[in-house]
């Protein structure tokens, strides 16, 4: 059998702001492309953005079979609001198509031609063979290069206007604080917040933020209604500093925007920890409101034994972010659950999306 030749790759983004950023200010994006397939090729890299300034390597590049190579970026905001960059990775292949293309006939002789040719020889005219064609077909070989889509991966920068930002969102920008929307009224009546502490690391820490925050940016843009979040990485510990920066984003993001006629909020106290059993595991703080027994019911309702939902009273039930968290929406309409993920529902694109989906 003959050996079918597949051009495949995947691309990995290993580093890209995970906060706000600011207009004028210019970030790195970096990612890096593995050839997976069983030839060697040659890619092309295509960027589709709008309101940002890019600085792109070079675009066309040859990579042999398992071989990887790392790209660098850099990008500059121009306007506020959600942005996204677009990279395509295109599998360039060369192929040889044969086409025809009409052709004057050498053999066929025009009538005025061969009567030309008796009367100088004063001879009689010769004969025309009315079955020879005028044009003829000829075989040509072109060789031409054939664009194949192999990967596309959109990376969303969250932007603020550099000249509007006050001191509290540049302290906030400075941690590596991420929150949407920016300075939108809280409209829906059933919005959720969550509030994720992933106590960041730089390799799974980073890279379970990273896909997070791409499902959040994929919810707002399935829904007319906003999908609100905030995120606040800790690395080590968690200081004074760190409380009072909670307590500012929460005044700023969520108390300052929310309507006093809005019906209860939830804000999720999100963390994550490694698995204990064979099933993804959702493991709820018991709440005076008894908000996890309704949470817990949502989610075996729509799920039944996909996800594990255990009820803590003790360990995931307080913790000083939790009192921070509760203490900054003292006096608002809100409902506030600790929740903790296994990392690998995290890691389970669709069992994520639609878990998020289900408390919008």
């Amino acid at each position: 059998m003959k050996q079918q030749f597949i051009q495949d790759c995947e691309l990995e983004v290993l580093n890209t702001p995970l906060s706000l950023i600011l207009t004028r200010n210019k970030y790195a994006i970096d990612f890096k492309i593995k050839n997976v397939g069983n030839i060697a090729s040659k890619m092309l890299l295509k960027f589709q953005y709008e309101n940002i300034k890019c600085q792109i390597p070079e675009n066309e590049f040859n990579l042999n079979v398992n071989n990887e190579r790392e790209f660098s970026i850099k990008v500059q905001p121009l306007k506020s609001g959600l942005q996204v960059l677009s990279i395509k990775v295109i599998g360039l292949i060369k192929k040889r198509i044969k086409s025809y293309v009409e052709v004057p006939n050498p053999n066929y002789v025009k009538k005025n031609d061969v009567m030309g040719i008796g009367d100088q020889n004063n001879l009689s005219a010769p004969q025309i063979d009315s079955n020879i064609p005028k044009t003829i077909k000829k075989e040509v070989i072109d060789e031409k290069v054939v664009e194949n889509l192999l990967t596309i991966k959109n990376i969303y920068l969250n932007v603020i206007d550099s000249t509007t930002a006050p001191k509290e969102i540049n302290d906030f920008i400075n941690i590596g604080g991420d929150a949407n929307p920016i300075g939108e009224n809280i409209q829906s009546h059933l919005c959720n917040v969550l509030f994720y502490n992933p106590e960041l690391t730089q390799t799974d820490g980073g890279k379970q933020l990273q896909f997070l925050r791409e499902m959040f940016f994929r919810i707002k843009g399935m829904r007319k209604e906003p999908f609100y979040y905030i995120t606040f990485p800790i690395d080590q510990g968690y200081s004074k500093e760190d409380s009072k920066l909670v307590q500012n984003a929460i005044n700023f993001f969520i108390k300052n925007q929310l309507p006093s006629n809005i019906n209860k909020l939830n804000i999720f106290n999100l963390s994550y920890m490694e698995p204990f059993t064979n099933k993804s595991t959702i493991i709820l703080g018991r709440d005076k409101q008894n908000q996890y027994s309704k949470i817990e019911s949502k989610i075996k309702n729509k799920f039944k034994d996909t996800i594990d939902v255990i009820i803590d009273a003790d360990t995931f039930s307080y913790g000083r972010l939790y009192e921070d968290l509760k203490k900054a929406t003292n006096n608002m309409n809100i409902n506030l659950v600790n929740c903790i993920f296994t990392t690998d529902l995290i890691e389970n694109r669709n069992l994520l999306l639609n878990l998020l989906n289900l408390f919008q």
